[in-house]
């Protein structure tokens, strides 16, 4: 796992310098797309935060809070099924003779609070409370704002539905197997095959999740990962970087930055679209590279 995060740490950093950073200015200095209503909130008002001088806005942690709560809150739901799966206990785990928490078991709690229902709903309560105390709402004003956002997500809700049911429907026809077996006999290397199949699958059905599973088991069927003549964490990596091009209209996460960003199809094609696409080919040119450097067999 060590070497995995390390190789992974390693190919991510280029990607997002060359996808981030280089053409992120470079279509920034070509593509203008002015404040528009977006969700519940108008172009007036984007303009107006925009104009806000930063002491008007909240601190780095506050507005950081909702994404910290929900990733600690399922972090260690996940660490205790790691660790202590074995029902370890607070009193056990911190020694015998401890009043205050006797013997409640630790999954027992995190199992609670790491629920990513529970966990995402305390992060949008976090974020419902930092937007109250910006705006100085009364107890009736924050009610309509919340009955407002939550029409607005379920519009969201409704539109990213349609798109994974579309990659479903994609997923359920089998396309994942013909893909792969019209690549297997190409006779090229296992990491850049690996990485056609996971991009094949991903841009016919959408969804990157079931791109790099549907790979993995794939690849990891054929009996060739034996061959592999470099750390198969390189395979994860090419796995990874294939199942993540071109997101378009069958993926869920495209419609949510389109509608999120206030963006045109055409707009979100240019930025969101192509930027994946370049993490993806970057991606994989690293892991060649770093694969042929460092093979780490």
């Amino acid at each position: 796992m060590g070497t995995t995060i390390l190789i992974g740490l390693a190919v991510a950093i280029p990607s997002a310098l060359v996808a981030g950073i280089f053409y992120g200015r470079w279509i920034n200095a070509r593509l203008d797309i002015p404040l528009r209503d977006s969700m519940d909130t108008s172009g007036a008002e984007l303009e107006d935060i925009a104009q806000r001088s930063t002491s008007q806005l909240p601190g780095v942690f506050e507005a950081s809070l909702p994404i910290l709560l929900a990733v600690v809150l399922v972090a260690s739901n996940t660490v205790v099924d790691t660790f202590l799966s074995d029902g370890t206990t607070f009193s056990g785990l911190l020694g015998a003779n401890i009043p205050l928490v006797g013997s409640m078991e630790v999954g027992g709690v995190t199992g609670f609070l790491g629920d990513p229902n529970f966990a995402l709903t305390m992060a949008a309560v976090a974020a419902a409370l930092t937007y109250r105390r910006m705006r100085a709402m009364s107890d009736e004003e924050w009610s309509d704002e919340l009955t407002e956002s939550l029409k607005s997500g379920g519009n969201i809700a409704a539109i990213t539905a349609a798109g994974g049911a579309f990659g479903a429907m994609l997923a359920a026809a089998g396309i994942g197997d013909y893909i792969a077996d019209a690549l297997a006999g190409l006779g090229i290397g296992l990491l850049v095959t690996a990485w056609l199949i996971a991009a094949a699958v991903r841009i016919a059905q959408g969804s990157a999740t079931v791109a790099m599973l549907t790979t993995a088991g794939i690849v990891s069927g054929s009996g060739l990962v034996a061959s592999l003549s470099v750390h198969p964490a390189y395979l994860v990596m090419a796995i990874g970087a294939g199942g993540n091009i071109f997101s378009w209209y069958n993926d869920s996460r495209f419609w949510l930055v389109k509608e999120i960003g206030g963006l045109t199809q055409a707009e979100t094609l240019k930025t969101w679209t192509a930027l994946m696409t370049i993490i993806s080919v970057t991606g994989i040119i690293t892991v060649l590279i770093a694969s042929s450097v460092f093979p780490l067999t």
